[in-house]
């Protein structure tokens, strides 16, 4: 293949050349000896990339695209959309390819196919966490390169970032069948919107799955709004098998209700007591005799600037100023802070 940007002069194009015709081999045998040659040799991603394209070697492709993403800290979109590419056409070709020869090789194909189940394993986990984890790549290209193989989940988490939580439900629910993770979805999404979406696909279905969706409005039920709710409930829903749910949800909000009324009256109370408390504070008088000293400083106060504590002590300013930004709600000479006690 023909290299663009090697060393300088022919003996440099012809070596780079020859270490190019090797790199899928060498990808296969030292992922890291191959990077260095392709730092060495100074090619950009592009021309890499177009290389192993051009050998069809996915299994070097996703390496290498790993290398860039995940150690030279890439955020190019297209170098993160390769990447996730690459890993689903791993996935793709490992499986089309199996049972080709099972049967003529027997033992020695289970355990290359060993082997390759446990490479698959981990090419998978990267790529989910690699799906949700990054947000450069092409969720649509990726989508799309998802669509038609049993990459379930990970179809679930590129749904999930784009926002369509209606078809990763869908999926979770009755393609994967799992609808103990449907509702953990639901439960990360924090709203209400994802249980009132899986009800009605649970009742949308023929026939309906009438105690799957008890069985959610008895675990989460109590915290969906009642009305939208018995929006979503069908009405050939059978009223015994709706009627232990909504009862708890009622009871639920009824409760609520009730104790919030208890924290409203109560905290109309305190305030209350506290504007009353102001009053009287705001009612008391000091009279000022040409006798009265200061508690710290013991010197007369006449006409200068003094403070009042609410336990009584008067201050000159001059002393009560010592305590800095304490000054007003410590007493200099007790020592008390009416700050924790709510009194100033």
């Amino acid at each position: 293949p023909a290299a663009g940007g090697g060393g300088g002069g022919g003996g440099g194009e012809s070596g780079t050349s020859t270490a190019l015709a090797f790199l899928p081999w060498l990808m296969e045998k030292s992922v890291s000896v191959s990077l260095k040659l392709l730092s060495d040799i100074s090619l950009t991603v592009d021309d890499v990339m177009r290389l192993l394209k051009e050998t069809k070697d996915v299994g070097s492709r996703w390496k290498y695209l790993d290398f860039v993403v995940n150690v030279q800290a890439s955020t190019d979109p297209m170098h993160h959309s390769e990447f996730a590419l690459a890993m689903i056409d791993l996935w793709k070709a490992r499986r089309q390819g199996e049972g080709g020869g099972a049967q003529e090789e027997g033992r020695k194909i289970s355990q290359e196919e060993a082997g390759e189940e446990e490479e698959l394993g981990g090419v998978r986990s990267r790529l989910q966490a690699f799906l949700e984890g990054s947000d450069y790549y092409s969720t649509q290209t990726v989508l799309g390169a998802l669509r038609g193989t049993r990459l379930w989940l990970e179809q679930v988490l590129v749904n999930q970032k784009i926002g369509d939580h209606k078809e990763a439900l869908h999926l979770l629910t009755f393609t994967m069948r799992d609808k103990e993770r449907a509702v953990r979805y639901c439960e990360e999404l924090g709203t209400q919107e994802g249980y009132l979406t899986l009800l009605d696909m649970l009742l949308s279905q023929d026939p309906p799955l009438y105690a799957d969706a008890v069985r959610l409005l008895g675990s989460k039920g109590a915290a969906l709004n009642p009305l939208r709710v018995l929006e979503a409930l069908s009405d050939e829903m059978p009223m015994q098998a709706a009627y232990s749910p909504l009862v708890r949800m009622l009871r639920d909000r009824m409760h609520r209700k009730r104790a919030g009324q208890v924290v409203k009256g109560l905290t109309r109370s305190h305030s209350l007591a506290v504007a009353q408390d102001r009053v009287v504070s705001l009612a008391e008088h000091i009279e000022m005799t040409g006798d009265r000293a200061c508690r710290v400083c013991n010197v007369r106060i006449g006409t200068k600037v003094f403070g009042l504590y609410p336990n009584g002590v008067l201050v000159c300013y001059r002393c009560m100023m010592r305590n800095g930004k304490d000054a007003q709600h410590i007493c200099p000479v007790t020592g008390r802070d009416f700050s924790k006690e709510g009194d100033l």
